[in-house]
C-alpha cells in the first residue's frame, strides 16, 4: 500500500511534465497580415476592323487584404480574412461602337478552420463575395440617365472555402486551396502551390485558376479557365515576415479569345507583411 502511495506523486509529476511538453510544442499564437496587389482587368470583344480577330480593353485593378490567424486557441486553427478588389472603369470607341470595362468593387470575407490528419491538413470554411457596380436610371424630370450604385447579383455569392496541405509541418509542402483568405480574386480562386523553406526564407511557386466568370450559372466551366503563374518569396526577421509575389496571367475571363494582350497587362504584383504574436 505504501509503495502505491509513493507511486502517485511520481505519476502526477509525469502527467504534468507531459502536459507541459504538449503545450510547449503547440504554442498559442496569433498572426496578423496585410497585403496589397496590382493587376489589370481585361475584357475582350470582336475587333471591328479585322474579321475573325479580337481586341481588348484593360483597366487598372487593385486588391488589398487583411487577415488574422489563431493557432492552438479553440479551435486549434482559425482564420478570418477580408479582401477588397476594385476595378477602375474605362471605355474606348472602336469604329462605330463604344466598348467599356465596368467599374466595380468586390468585398470578400472568409472564415475557415483546419484539422491535421497525419501528413495532411484539411482546411474548410466559407467565403462570401459582394460586388457593387454602377447602373444607370432614367430620370424623366431631367431627361437624362443618372448613374447610381447597385449590387451586382451575378457577382455576389457565397461559396465553400476548402483545401488541403500535404506535409504541413515539413520544409517542403504542397497545398491546393479554393477561395483561401489570400486568394487572387481577379484570376485565381483556386491556388496550387509548393512551398520550400530555407532557413528564414520561403519560396512559393504557384499556379492559380478560376474566377467569377468561370462559374456562369453556378457550374464551373473548365473549357478555358483563367489562370496565372506566380512566384512568391518571403523572408522572416524574428516575428516579422515580409512577402512579395510576382505573377503572369496566362488567360483571363475564360480566355483571351485570341486577343493579343500586351505583356504589361498580364503582370500581377503583390507586397505584404505579417507579424506573429505569442499568447
Amino acid at each position: 500500500m505504501l509503495v502505491g502511495c509513493r507511486a502517485v506523486p511520481r505519476l502526477l509529476v509525469s502527467v504534468i511534465l507531459a502536459v507541459g511538453s504538449a503545450l510547449a510544442a503547440s504554442e498559442r499564437a496569433v498572426e496578423i497580415s496585410a497585403a496589397s496587389s496590382l493587376a489589370s482587368a481585361v475584357e475582350t470583344f470582336p475587333d471591328p476592323f479585322y474579321v475573325g480577330e479580337n481586341d481588348y480593353l484593360s483597366a487598372p485593378a487593385g486588391q488589398m487584404r487583411l487577415m488574422g490567424r489563431l493557432e492552438n486557441v479553440m479551435p486549434s486553427f482559425f482564420q478570418i480574412a477580408y479582401q477588397g478588389l476594385w476595378i477602375k472603369g474605362t471605355s474606348e470607341k472602336r469604329g462605330r461602337d463604344t466598348y467599356a470595362v465596368t467599374a466595380r468593387y468586390t468585398t470578400f470575407l472568409q472564415l475557415a478552420t483546419a484539422i491535421d490528419s497525419g501528413v495532411l491538413r484539411w482546411h474548410f470554411g466559407f467565403a462570401a463575395l459582394l460586388t457593387f457596380s454602377d447602373r444607370s436610371s432614367f430620370e424623366q424630370s431631367t431627361g437624362k440617365f443618372v448613374p447610381e450604385a447597385a449590387v451586382n447579383t451575378r457577382l455576389s455569392q457565397a461559396y465553400p472555402s476548402v483545401g488541403l496541405t500535404l506535409f504541413p509541418k515539413a520544409a517542403v509542402r504542397f497545398s491546393a486551396m479554393f477561395l483561401n483568405g489570400d486568394a487572387n480574386l481577379l484570376y485565381g480562386w483556386l491556388r496550387l502551390q509548393f512551398e520550400f523553406d530555407a532557413g528564414d526564407h520561403t519560396f512559393m511557386p504557384a499556379f492559380e485558376l478560376l474566377n467569377h466568370h468561370s462559374f456562369g450559372k453556378g457550374i464551373p466551366n473548365f473549357a478555358e479557365p483563367p489562370g496565372a503563374f506566380s512566384l512568391g518569396y518571403s523572408v522572416a526577421f524574428g516575428q516579422l515576415r515580409l512577402q512579395t509575389r510576382a505573377g503572369f496571367v496566362l488567360n483571363s475571363s475564360q480566355g483571351f479569345n485570341n486577343a493579343r494582350v500586351s505583356f504589361p497587362d498580364r503582370i500581377i504584383l503583390e507586397f505584404g507583411a505579417s507579424y506573429r504574436f505569442a499568447l
